[in-house]
């Protein structure tokens, strides 16, 4: 158990710290290219685990074909976030991916629903949740910086994680669903309280030293309360997938099992944020 906590930690302080770089040099020259290869090769690297998890239900998706679309996906988001007149552009690569999908999968012989509703689908879950980050960082309608809208939302959903593993590993005694036996309902209380409490105090220093984000105390108590359950229905659902395919991790990274299990819970919280910003500024 010490020996997993501590491979947990080593692995989680390593991410950390690349993230953190890799947030706060996103908007100089080389950083717009070195954060946004990251993006693309955690999208890349996720949509491989997806197929692997496939591959376990006896799909045999195109691995190439995938990771080709999750990329040009993802290029294709980060074109139209600074050149906003081609807002189109990812619509079409999903497009052209999709009938690239009914070509591959055009025998009648070989289940192509489901191969072809499981391609498309990863581009759904993994692919288009990475291009709102990409949006909240260079898109035009976050008018502030969009730095720290990002690092706001990794620090409130992953203290959330953290205080949900550590309440539920020491008081959890109810089971919170059937996918995952091993979160509760405590879990899901301490993630809530801690994801609450880290945006309260997001938004207090951030006022504090007159940082340039629209967090007021209003919108930190609302995402705060939502953002962590959405986080927690994230994790979630990739528990449902591995379950489903018998599967305990999606790789075999130490401590923390694969790139998915590491950005589950902003799968739905990422596109929630940039929506609510757009929605907020438009009014």
């Amino acid at each position: 158990m010490e020996s997993e906590f501590f491979k947990r930690l080593v692995v989680g302080l390593i991410s950390a710290c690349i993230t953190l770089g890799a947030i706060y040099f996103a908007y100089a020259p080389f950083g717009i290219v070195g954060t946004s290869v990251l993006i693309i090769l955690i999208g890349a690297l996720a949509t491989l685990e997806f197929a692997g998890i496939a591959q376990k239900k006896d799909l045999e998706l195109s691995r190439k074909a995938l990771v080709t679309a999750s990329t040009c996906y993802l290029i294709a988001s980060l074109v139209a976030a600074f050149l906003i007149e081609l807002y189109f552009l990812p619509t079409i690569v999903f497009a052209a991916a999709l009938l690239y999908f009914f070509y591959r999968h055009r025998n009648p012989s070989h289940e192509p629903l489901n191969h072809i509703s499981a391609s498309a689908f990863s581009l759904i879950y993994v692919a288009l949740p990475l291009s709102f980050a990409l949006q909240l960082l260079y898109s035009p309608y976050v008018i502030e910086d969009g730095r720290l809208w990002i690092f706001y939302l990794v620090s409130v959903v992953k203290f959330s994680d953290i205080t949900a593993y550590f309440i539920g590993k020491s008081i959890g005694k109810h089971p919170l669903s059937i996918i995952s036996p091993k979160k509760t309902k405590e879990g899901l209380a301490g993630a809530i309280v801690g994801g609450f409490a880290l945006s309260i105090a997001y938004c207090i220093l951030a006022r504090s030293m007159h940082l340039p984000i629209n967090l007021d105390m209003f919108t930190a108590v609302i995402l705060g309360l939502i953002l962590p359950i959405l986080g927690q229905l994230g994790d979630l659902s990739e528990s449902l997938f591995k379950r489903d395919a018998g599967m305990k991790d999606s790789a075999h990274l130490p401590g923390v099992g694969g790139i998915l299990d590491m950005i589950d819970s902003l799968i739905f919280t990422t596109p929630l944020l940039y929506f609510y910003i757009k929605f907020t500024h438009s009014l």
